[in-house]
């Protein structure tokens, strides 16, 4: 079984929305730099047994696939959710802007910032991939680390990636849709995108606990 876990500075402010197979946990260690950029960490744990870990990446990247195809049906589910507000607006409360803007700068920095990925097998450092600001990439390995440990470590970069292209596409939703509330008259500035990341945020829970999205 695989323990996908993101943590670093970028994933502190965003600990009420998880996209993909990640857990946001708090204890896993910062490497920003003193005057340098926000590092976010991304940690795949893995059993000894490689057709187990296999397999467990496998449903990883079964959750990032169906996230997208989530996130490519947005559109038309935040269009019905408008569609319910809409005719009582009167009644509807804008969830709270503090701290938002914080966020929407975190949910940038975990989708084009600066990104550790760490592969681990029994609590093991196997390989880690660094990502920088230019796109670079720094690879380390374990010395003699087998094939099968590199296909491990390349599908967990893999999955990170895909799962940082969705947290860009879940930024630029947040951005459209608030544009899409002010401009229907719902509200406008802060709040607008305060609405609209709360829309997007229960979308995005689905994946993860659709029984109690049914419930709701």
């Amino acid at each position: 079984m695989a323990v996908f876990e993101l943590g670093g500075t970028p994933a502190l402010a965003l600990s009420e929305l998880a996209i993909g197979p990640w857990h946001h946990a708090r204890d896993l260690p910062s490497f920003d730099a003193a005057a340098g950029p926000p590092e976010s960490l991304w940690r795949i744990e893995l059993a000894r047994d490689p057709v187990a870990s296999l397999a467990a990446l496998a449903r990883g990247e079964r959750s990032i696939v169906h996230t997208h195809a989530l996130l490519d049906d947005a559109p038309r589910r935040l269009e019905r959710a408008l569609a319910t507000i809409l005719p009582d607006l009167s009644g509807y409360q804008a969830p709270g802007a503090g701290g938002l803007e914080r966020a929407l700068v975190r949910a940038g920095e975990l989708a084009r910032g600066r990104a550790r990925i760490e592969t681990r097998v029994e609590s093991t450092l196997v390989a880690r991939t660094l990502t920088t600001l230019s796109g670079n990439l720094e690879l380390w390995i374990t010395p003699g680390l087998s094939a099968v440990g590199a296909e491990l470590h390349a599908r967990s970069v893999a999955v990170t990636v895909q799962t940082r292209h969705a947290w860009a596409r879940t930024l630029v939703l947040v951005l459209s849709w608030a544009g899409r509330i002010a401009a229907l008259g719902m509200t406008g500035g802060v709040a607008a995108l305060a609405m609209a990341w709360r829309l997007i945020r229960d979308l995005l829970r689905e994946i993860r606990d659709p029984a109690s999205s049914a419930a709701r």
